[in-house]
Parts: C-alpha cells; structure tokens; sequence
C-alpha cells in the first residue's frame, strides 16, 4: 500500500502544478484526513467502511475502488478513468487511462513508471 500511496502523492502533484503549495489537512479521532484546503480551495474527503479514500468533493471531485485485498484498483479524477493492476505480491505493476499506459518497475526503494 505504501508505494500506491507514493504514486498517488505524485500524481496529486502532476495534477496541482501551478497551484499554491500551502495545504491544511483536517484528520478526524483515528488521523484520517477529512479534508485539505490548499490554494484557498477546501476539498473534502469520504472514506469507506474500511477507512480507504472512497471520494473526494469540492476542490477535486474524485472517486476510487479497491479491491478485497484493499488495493486501489480504479480512479477518476476530474472525469478522466484510470485502472490500476497489481502482482501477487501486491505490488503496482500498471496503471492506465483513456490515454496512456505506465508500468510500475521497483528498485532502489523507488516506483518508476515507464510509459507503454
């Protein structure tokens, strides 16, 4: 789950270029992030019964699938769909979008997405 996290933090900043970079995060009791205003703009967070990000509101109006293992396995963000697989080992192995393709390649402690 921790490299979906960092691809997912890195597709948020390709996403918010040329956007303030000060974020506010509010948590609710358990640390889970309930909203972020960043640029003066509040985007809001749904979790699932399993506390994964289900949907986001406001600012960014986002949604997301997981599978029984709790692996993300779709998004759409802004309107545009992406897919996400996974190895046995549950590691990202690709995501794709209506566009494009990437395959995640592991090394070094780091997620490197080749474009396909």
């Amino acid at each position: 789950m921790e490299n979906l996290q960092v691809f997912h933090a890195l597709l948020l900043h390709w996403r918010s270029k040329g956007t303030s970079k000060c974020k506010v995060s509010k948590r609710d009791g358990v640390a889970n992030r309930t909203s972020q205003t960043q640029g003066g703009v509040t985007t809001s967070c749904t979790l699932d019964n399993d506390d994964e990000l289900a949907a986001t509101s406001g600012g960014f109006s986002n949604s997301y699938g997981y599978n029984a293992n709790g692996e993300q396995t779709s998004r759409t963000l802004s309107g545009t769909s992406y897919t996400l697989s996974y190895d046995y080992e549950g590691q990202m192995t690709s995501i794709g979008g209506a566009s494009f393709a990437c395959d995640a390649v592991y090394g070094r402690g780091v997620v490197f997405l080749l474009r396909t």
